[in-house]
């Protein structure tokens, strides 16, 4: 035989929410305007290779991709060609061509010979090793999926890339680095006594100390840089293609910059200093690993705290 149960009393924080009256919207006379419904909109999402997640837009009518720094698309992966291959718009079709590569482009794991079409979903591999989805949308849609991109690779406060973005792009660029005898520079740079700016003035005016640094950092590097924010008041940038000598040079002109700063915060100036240290892999300092470069950038910069702080040094 069941026994009923006895009821029990409403949890009072749900019966608050029940009790709130859902509000009627008032239906404008007109819907509201779409962004965009065309489709016309084409990004590659990298699934497989270097960089997983990276996404790479089609902002005009062709974009070609290979290991050449020169491509639209730079991919630190030997397998590549080094102008591989070209995605092209052709009115309101999307199409990959192959350019002459030596292990070949595919499309849904078809080698493909001439210009293909590709659609919303389609797969496009590059060799073995590197493998895109190709998204074709329309404006809103388009605009969604970079916000959520831009979330996941970006800093929120500094909007420069993410720590874990940033470890990827340095094992891919080391990589390449290693296999083709180019120089790559590292450097690691802190921001000198940062706990007493939030000591004296608060953690805001920290955030804006922040923000003043990343700005800095982003108008005194070149594009192709990789600018990351490491964690707290401590930034990496990644430099392609620069030898020890120019990465000291660039280091300095970064500290002297990052010394000028004039932060205002309600009524005061806020003046700060950086310690920077570099780190270069090339032919007479061959790291082993990415982990021995960080080490070594990382160990340059202690050194300049030590040594009395807003100074550059390397390893």
């Amino acid at each position: 035989m069941h026994r009923r149960m006895p009821p029990t009393d409403p949890d009072p924080e749900e019966a608050l929410v029940e009790d709130v009256v859902t509000a009627v919207e008032s239906i404008p006379n007109r819907p509201p305007q779409d962004p965009g419904t065309t489709k016309d909109r084409c990004w590659l999402t990298l699934l497989a290779g270097p960089t997983q997640g990276a996404i790479f837009r089609l902002d005009g009518q062709s974009l070609t991709l290979g290991r050449s720094r020169s491509a639209d698309v730079h991919i630190a992966h030997e397998g590549l060609s080094r102008i591989h291959a070209r995605l092209t718009r052709i009115g309101d079709a999307f199409f990959i061509e192959d350019l002459r590569s030596a292990n070949g482009t595919y499309v849904q794991g078809e080698r493909i010979a001439a210009p293909t079409r590709v659609q919303d979903g389609d797969r496009v591999g590059l060799g073995r090793s590197i493998l895109f989805r190709v998204t074709v949308q329309d404006a809103l849609e388009e605009q969604t999926a970079l916000r959520v991109y831009g979330t996941s690779v970006r800093d929120a406060l500094t909007g420069l890339y993410n720590r874990h973005y940033f470890e990827d792009r340095l094992d891919a660029e080391f990589a390449f680095a290693r296999r083709y005898t180019a120089p790559l520079t590292l450097l690691m740079l802190d921001i000198d006594f940062f706990k007493a700016v939030n000591d004296t003035h608060g953690h805001q005016a920290g955030d804006a100390v922040l923000r003043s640094v990343g700005a800095a950092l982003i108008g005194t590097t070149r594009k192709e840089d990789v600018i990351a924010r490491y964690g707290g008041e401590e930034f990496v940038l990644l430099l392609r293609g620069v030898p020890a000598d120019h990465g000291m040079l660039g280091a300095e002109r970064l500290r002297r910059g990052i010394e000028a700063l004039s932060i205002p915060w309600r009524d005061v100036h806020l003046r700060i200093t950086a310690s920077i240290g570099v780190a270069t892999l090339q032919a007479d300092r061959a790291y082993s690993s990415t982990i021995e470069l960080v080490a070594a950038a990382d160990s340059a910069l202690y050194s300049a705290k030590q040594q009395g702080r807003n100074r550059v040094l390397s390893a």
